[in-house]
């Protein structure tokens, strides 16, 4: 794409992981209950049911998958680690 004059740009999704939360044990370096939302103020399945909530969309899950806490400093730190190490090693362009 380069040699073309094309920019390669990479798009991921960070706010949630694959599986559910009973498999966070596996999610490393994601593997502890304190990377993920509580689910305080969710509905009982802690799953999201209203899109135009933006606690809700924030808070819940998304089909019932772990939904990453980015407040959380080491999981910040650490999406950004690992972000910028890909796009590094990638050669993408942002």
């Amino acid at each position: 794409a380069h040699s073309k004059g094309i920019w390669v740009m990479l798009d991921m999704v960070v706010n949630h992981m694959g599986g559910s939360i009973n498999d966070i044990n596996n999610f490393v370096p994601f593997n502890d209950g304190s990377h993920y939302h509580d689910c305080n103020g969710c509905i009982s399945d802690c799953n999201i049911h209203n899109f135009n909530d933006a606690a809700e969309t924030e808070h819940c899950r998304l089909a019932g998958l772990p939904d990453l806490n980015q407040d959380n400093e080491y999981v910040s730190s650490k999406l950004i680690e690992v972000y910028t190490k890909l796009v590094e090693d990638s050669g993408v362009d942002g």
